[in-house]
């Protein structure tokens, strides 16, 4: 049995495409309006510039007056804490009512005695003084509960 074929498809013409539209050529700028012949007023000129002279003026002084409000306001300040460090400051008569007649406190100690090193102490050393055993400092700090103390825990109080 012979294969069966496929009867060939007619092809469709496809439709050609249409042709491009033409583009439209830019539109020319506008020319700029011509100079004009009459010269602009300086007027305008000399006005900016003396609105800008007595706003920097107005600054200057400003500035100023802040300056003065600031010298002022540290001077008071200064004067006050002149004025309670003043009030701090005894006077003979108020110490003497304060005190009384009594010597000075700072000076009643008076100066240290030291006993005059000789050659011979010198000559003889330090005297041995035994360290504390374990027991002793067993002895001089009872122990509540029944176990070894550390010689850390002994001395450390």
């Amino acid at each position: 049995m012979p294969a069966p074929t496929a009867e060939p498809v007619p092809r469709i013409a496809e439709p050609a495409p249409a042709p491009p539209e033409p583009i439209a050529p830019a539109p020319l700028p506008e020319a700029p309006p011509a100079p004009s012949t009459t010269p602009k007023a300086t007027e305008s000129k000399a006005t900016d510039l003396v609105r800008t002279v007595k706003r920097t003026a107005a600054k200057v002084e400003q500035k100023m007056a802040q300056k003065q409000r600031m010298e002022e306001a540290n001077a008071a300040d200064k004067a006050r804490k002149e004025a309670a460090a003043a009030k701090k400051i005894m006077t003979k008569e108020q110490y003497d009512k304060l005190y009384g007649k009594q010597a000075n406190p700072a000076g009643k100690a008076g100066a240290t005695k030291i006993a005059r090193v000789d050659a011979e102490g010198i000559a003889g050393g330090v005297p041995a003084v035994p360290l504390p055993t374990r027991s002793a400092a067993l002895a001089a700090k009872p122990c509540r509960e029944r176990r070894p103390v550390s010689w850390r825990a002994i001395f450390r109080s």
